[in-house]
């Protein structure tokens, strides 16, 4: 697999988390909302979406900070 499918493919994973993220919260919200039980599928869809996308934001900030460049040090 060359470098730009593995980016492409990357960003659509992403595209996805993001999206179930989005309509698995807001499904939970709208049933808690009217009083309803959430059903443990539900609850696991959520959480998942939300610790898998936590770790997408960590490791797109490890990135940017592992490539930059070093203070230059300084002589005193």
């Amino acid at each position: 697999m060359n470098g730009a499918r593995r980016r492409q493919l990357g960003r659509l994973i992403t595209f996805l988390s993001f999206l179930l993220l989005v309509v698995s919260t807001s499904f939970a919200m709208r049933i808690k909302l009217q009083g309803g039980a959430l059903p443990y599928w539900l609850m696991g869809l959520t959480g998942y979406a939300w610790i898998f996308c936590a770790f997408l934001l960590i490791n797109n900030v490890a990135r940017k900070y592992s490539r930059r460049k070093p203070y230059p040090k300084s002589n005193s």
